[in-house]
Protein backbone atom coordinates (compact mmCIF):
# COMPACT_ATOMS: atom_id res chain seq x y z
CA UNK A 1 0.00 0.00 0.00
CA UNK A 2 1.10 3.36 -0.72
CA UNK A 3 2.57 6.76 1.32
CA UNK A 4 0.11 9.53 2.94
CA UNK A 5 1.31 13.00 3.73
CA UNK A 6 0.49 13.76 6.76
CA UNK A 7 0.47 16.96 8.12
CA UNK A 8 3.26 17.90 10.54
CA UNK A 9 2.62 21.17 12.38
CA UNK A 10 3.98 24.47 10.66
CA UNK A 11 7.16 23.12 9.06
CA UNK A 12 5.45 21.13 6.81
CA UNK A 13 4.38 17.59 6.40
CA UNK A 14 6.42 13.92 6.14
CA UNK A 15 5.29 10.66 5.31
CA UNK A 16 3.65 8.34 7.02
CA UNK A 17 3.83 4.41 6.18
CA UNK A 18 0.73 2.43 7.04
CA UNK A 19 1.49 -0.27 9.87
CA UNK A 20 -0.46 -3.06 11.20
CA UNK A 21 -2.47 -1.06 13.74
CA UNK A 22 -3.78 0.84 11.19
CA UNK A 23 -5.53 -1.99 9.41
CA UNK A 24 -6.54 -3.37 12.44
CA UNK A 25 -7.85 -0.14 13.25
CA UNK A 26 -9.77 -0.36 9.77
CA UNK A 27 -11.21 -4.22 10.22
CA UNK A 28 -12.74 -2.84 13.72
CA UNK A 29 -14.11 -0.26 11.70
CA UNK A 30 -16.31 -2.83 9.49
CA UNK A 31 -17.11 -4.82 12.74
CA UNK A 32 -17.89 -1.58 14.94
CA UNK A 33 -20.11 -0.76 12.02
CA UNK A 34 -21.86 -4.07 11.85
CA UNK A 35 -22.88 -4.17 15.41
CA UNK A 36 -23.46 -0.59 15.73
CA UNK A 37 -26.55 -1.10 12.61
CA UNK A 38 -27.21 -4.41 14.72
CA UNK A 39 -27.47 -2.48 18.22
CA UNK A 40 -29.71 0.26 16.82
CA UNK A 41 -32.14 -2.05 14.88
CA UNK A 42 -32.35 -3.90 18.11
CA UNK A 43 -33.18 -0.94 19.56
CA UNK A 44 -35.70 0.37 17.15
CA UNK A 45 -37.85 -2.78 16.99
CA UNK A 46 -37.97 -3.32 21.18
CA UNK A 47 -39.42 0.14 21.95
CA UNK A 48 -43.18 0.71 21.75
CA UNK A 49 -43.13 4.54 20.10
CA UNK A 50 -40.61 6.22 18.29
CA UNK A 51 -39.11 8.29 20.78
CA UNK A 52 -38.45 5.46 22.88
CA UNK A 53 -36.13 4.45 20.47
CA UNK A 54 -33.83 7.36 20.75
CA UNK A 55 -33.53 6.90 24.70
CA UNK A 56 -33.44 2.48 24.36
CA UNK A 57 -30.51 0.92 25.64
CA UNK A 58 -29.55 -0.90 22.53
CA UNK A 59 -30.01 2.45 20.51
CA UNK A 60 -27.81 4.29 22.93
CA UNK A 61 -24.77 1.33 22.65
CA UNK A 62 -25.02 1.51 18.57
CA UNK A 63 -24.66 4.90 18.57
CA UNK A 64 -21.48 4.41 21.31
CA UNK A 65 -19.96 2.04 18.95
CA UNK A 66 -20.53 4.21 16.09
CA UNK A 67 -18.25 6.51 18.31
CA UNK A 68 -15.78 4.05 18.67
CA UNK A 69 -15.85 3.66 14.96
CA UNK A 70 -15.26 7.04 14.18
CA UNK A 71 -11.84 7.41 16.34
CA UNK A 72 -10.51 3.86 14.77
CA UNK A 73 -11.29 5.22 11.31
CA UNK A 74 -9.37 8.47 11.98
CA UNK A 75 -6.92 6.91 13.08
CA UNK A 76 -6.56 4.30 9.96
CA UNK A 77 -7.08 7.30 7.68
CA UNK A 78 -3.69 9.14 8.88
CA UNK A 79 -2.04 6.29 6.75
CA UNK A 80 -4.06 4.10 4.81
CA UNK A 81 -5.35 5.72 1.71
CA UNK A 82 -9.14 6.74 0.94
CA UNK A 83 -10.32 4.23 -1.83
CA UNK A 84 -8.79 1.45 0.31
CA UNK A 85 -10.74 2.02 3.56
CA UNK A 86 -13.78 2.54 1.30
CA UNK A 87 -13.51 -1.00 -0.22
CA UNK A 88 -12.68 -2.30 3.28
CA UNK A 89 -16.29 -0.51 4.99
CA UNK A 90 -18.17 -2.22 1.96
CA UNK A 91 -16.98 -5.63 4.33
CA UNK A 92 -19.52 -4.62 6.61
CA UNK A 93 -22.41 -4.77 4.03
CA UNK A 94 -22.40 -8.57 3.85
CA UNK A 95 -21.13 -8.78 7.93
CA UNK A 96 -24.74 -7.03 8.73
CA UNK A 97 -26.67 -9.38 6.20
CA UNK A 98 -25.20 -12.05 7.56
CA UNK A 99 -25.41 -11.16 11.63
CA UNK A 100 -29.14 -10.06 10.91
CA UNK A 101 -30.09 -13.77 9.84
CA UNK A 102 -28.08 -15.55 12.06
CA UNK A 103 -28.70 -13.07 15.20
CA UNK A 104 -32.10 -11.64 14.31
CA UNK A 105 -33.39 -13.98 12.64
CA UNK A 106 -34.05 -11.76 9.59
CA UNK A 107 -34.49 -13.35 5.86
CA UNK A 108 -31.27 -14.25 3.45
CA UNK A 109 -32.73 -14.41 0.38
CA UNK A 110 -30.35 -15.22 -2.37
CA UNK A 111 -30.18 -12.20 -3.96
CA UNK A 112 -28.80 -10.72 -0.61
CA UNK A 113 -26.35 -13.61 -0.57
CA UNK A 114 -25.37 -13.33 -4.59
CA UNK A 115 -24.97 -9.31 -3.28
CA UNK A 116 -22.96 -10.10 -0.54
CA UNK A 117 -20.56 -12.47 -2.65
CA UNK A 118 -19.95 -9.71 -5.53
CA UNK A 119 -18.91 -7.15 -2.31
CA UNK A 120 -16.70 -10.10 -0.98
CA UNK A 121 -15.01 -10.75 -4.72
CA UNK A 122 -14.82 -6.99 -5.33
CA UNK A 123 -12.71 -6.30 -2.13
CA UNK A 124 -10.02 -9.64 -3.40
CA UNK A 125 -10.09 -8.04 -6.89
CA UNK A 126 -9.29 -4.55 -5.37
CA UNK A 127 -6.74 -5.93 -3.43
CA UNK A 128 -5.10 -8.44 -5.77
Amino acid sequence: MGWRLAPEGARGCSLIAPQASHYAALAACVFLTAGGQLLLRKGASSAVRILGSFFNPFTIAGYGLFALNTVAGIYAMRAIELKTGTVWSSLSFPLVALAAWALLKEPFRWRVGVGCALIVLGACIFHA
